[in-house]
């Protein structure tokens, strides 16, 4: 009766850790590691990390893990979740791992920004992320929950028309400073002769750089989202100065006083009040607010994201006469925590006035990746696109082409007048292009090749020089360009990796270069780093004396730029290892080689089924030999080891024979079944 229920048991457990293997949530895996042996701890972790489509780690839509895989005394989590103070979100460290986690519940459509911090003083991206965010100081790793959805409109599109940017230098006699100030003209600016209405942006450089809202205006032109408008774009000099303190009113004259009358003298612009918006952030959301209450006959639209208010703003909204304008607010709720308090005020006091606004709370930081995200927004708010708009102007039959032009009726243009014979808007019907149909910028509309053509990156992948006696291995890559290598991934087979260095991953910060027990060989970006186009070694493989016939790599991922996505990769030949070149030459080692001439010191001796070569068979060989039949590429001893029945397949048989090895201390079969 105790060998039955003992069987049931071994039974019971291995079915329970196969299935933790199969399919496993975040707390399985933490209890698989806790409860397994040291020796055994990194497999695991190399199969949890290889198997894990996307980190951080997301389950149910809600609950968020935070990885990272490297030795460290502490690791913490500053962002947008914690103010950016560091010490809040501290990483909890497995036992006698280098494996790090944090785990924390936030809204299913948050969006938000973060970092690593590695020992206090080392501040880094998520290694494992993809997704990154610029802002004004550097790039941010980007936590991006399930429900968020990422705004099409901020990218650059190449099949549709585009604006122009005119920069020029601007004095101002208020302020007695010089500062660039950039102008978006729509597509059609230079076709036509109509009147356009106007938005100013603060802090309005960054509007462009890292909100892309040139991008954002093209896109909404093109897909009928928005009229033709013009953006001005205005940095500050002193910016919190000109913001909101004491030059605060000499920045207003600046803008109402110098910055309109030449925008308005210069290009063909609406000039009434409703015709103007003004827009900014944080700071910038504050002068907006300001110039627009002290001049609603001037410009009526006034957006303020994320915005600081100062007192005397609320006093006038709260105290003077109805102001004509039309607003947009919002705030996130990660946001700097003195304003939030602030917008929720505003938006009591403009409802309680009967202010026309619209009030918008996101679960998002006090970021250019919260703020880019909602341009749209109250671009439609203020200037809700006319489907009239050319009907207004030229007549019942003019409507608007895909350049953003007003066609037929009395405009002057007909239909594809403005598209050249290269399918080009506003193009010089030159035809020029990349005329070679294998290329992936092929141009049919091409009749004369510039050159251009680009081709799939094809990177190659293969084996250099191998030493036996240091036992090392090189590792080449041939990466033609354009795009460089920003991270690898893949597997060899054949030779038992111990360890890896050197190379351009080592050169360049690709490194270290983390080596599964499995095979797998990973080249982690801890930074911006990457490793330029060209044929170079990639990394040396340390490997013990355990050599297969043949030697391969398998599974190879490069990936490039995070906008480029991975690159497509050709594999060398397998490495063809010579019989007799060396080996065990000792005929009583289970991994006898009867050509070896040389011996490499590989000789294993052991029992069989001792996977873990601690000289007994128990629970943890078990363990070992489901991972092996799961995830794991066997070594050679271990590929003995575990073939209990000899038949030279590692299947369920041989977890049966062992099982039945461990309770009745034999291998017969007739025992067995």
């Amino acid at each position: 009766m105790y060998l039955i229920n003992k069987n049931k048991y071994l039974i019971f457990l291995l079915i329970f850790w196969s299935n933790i293997l199969i399919s496993q949530s975040f707390e399985d895996f933490l209890n698989l590691i806790n409860n397994s042996p040291d020796s055994l701890k990194s497999s695991i972790i190399d199969s949890f990390i290889v198997s894990t489509p996307e980190f951080p780690l997301i389950e149910h839509d809600t609950l968020v893990h935070f990885i990272y895989r490297n030795d460290a005394s502490n690791v913490s989590i500053p962002g947008d979740a914690t103010g950016w103070e560091t010490g809040i979100y501290n990483m909890q460290n497995l036992d006698n791992t280098n494996f790090w986690y944090y785990s924390h519940v936030f809204e299913a459509d948050a969006r938000l920004d973060y970092k690593f911090v590695i020992s206090e003083n080392n501040w880094i991206l998520d290694p494992l992320n993809p997704h990154t965010m610029p802002s004004g100081f550097g790039f941010n790793s980007e936590l991006r929950m399930p429900q968020w959805e990422f705004p099409d409109e901020i990218s650059f599109h190449p099949d549709i028309a585009h604006g122009s940017l005119e920069d020029t230098v601007f004095y101002s006699i208020n302020l007695g400073n010089s500062r660039q100030i950039r102008v978006y003209l729509p597509p059609s600016y230079h076709y036509t002769n109509e009147n356009y209405n106007i938005i100013f942006f603060h802090d309005g450089l960054e509007y462009i750089s890292l909100a892309k809202a040139d991008n954002i205006i093209d896109y909404m032109i093109h897909h009928h989202q928005l009229n033709p408008i013009i953006g001005i774009f205005i940095p500050p000099v002193e910016r919190t100065r000109e913001y909101g303190g004491d030059l605060q009113d000499e920045f207003s004259a600046f803008i109402v006083d110098e910055v309109l009358p030449w925008v308005d003298s210069r290009y063909r612009t609406n000039q009434t009040a409703l015709s103007r918006a003004m827009a900014g952030a944080s700071y910038g959301g504050n002068i907006s607010l300001w110039i627009g209450i002290n001049h609603p006959d001037i410009i009526s639209h006034i957006s303020a994201q994320s915005s600081y208010v100062q007192s005397s703003i609320f006093d006038i909204f709260q105290n003077s006469s109805f102001l004509n304008l039309d607003m947009y607010i919002d705030i996130g709720t990660y946001d700097i925590p003195l304003l939030i308090p602030m917008v929720f005020s505003l938006d009591e006091i403009l409802t309680e006035e009967g202010y026309i606004h619209q009030f918008q709370v996101f679960h998002e930081g006090h970021s250019w990746g919260n703020w880019r995200s909602n341009i749209d927004t109250y671009l439609q708010q203020f200037f809700p696109y006319n489907e009239n708009y050319c009907i207004d102007l030229y007549g019942n039959e003019s409507f608007l082409d895909e350049c953003g032009i007003c066609v037929n009726g009395s405009s002057g243009y007909l239909p594809g007048e403005n598209i050249d014979e290269c399918g080009v808007c506003f193009g010089l019907n030159d035809c020029m292009g990349c005329t070679d149909p294998s290329a992936l910028n092929f141009n049919p509309y091409a009749t004369i090749d510039d050159g251009s053509c680009i081709y799939p990156q094809i990177v190659q992948l293969y084996f250099g020089a191998i030493d036996y006696t240091s036992g090392s291995v090189e590792i080449m890559m041939n990466n033609p360009g354009p795009e460089s290598c920003w991270g690898f991934q893949f597997n060899i087979s054949g030779l038992g990796l111990i360890d890896a260095y050197g190379g351009s991953s080592q050169d360049y910060g690709i490194y270290p270069v983390a080596v599964g027990e499995n095979g797998s060989v990973l080249g982690f970006n801890f930074g911006q780093s990457f490793i330029p186009p060209g044929n170079e070694l990639l990394t040396i493989l340390q490997f013990d004396n355990i050599i297969s016939d043949t030697t391969c790599i398998s599974q190879a991922t490069i990936s490039g730029p995070l906008e480029f996505g991975s690159l497509e990769v050709e594999l060398g030949e397998c490495l063809i290892h010579e019989d007799g070149l060396t080996g065990c030459t000792d005929p009583i080692a289970i991994n006898y080689l009867p050509d070896a001439v040389f011996d490499d010191g590989s000789c294993l001796y052991g029992l069989q089924g001792d996977i873990n070569q601690d000289n007994l068979v128990d629970i943890i060989d078990i363990v070992i030999l489901v991972d092996i039949i799961l995830f794991t590429t066997p070594s050679p001893y271990q590929l003995w080891a575990s073939d209990m029945n000899e038949d030279s397949i590692i299947d369920i048989l041989d977890i049966i024979i062992m099982i039945s090895v461990i309770l009745n201390d034999t291998m017969e079969m007739e025992n067995i079944w």
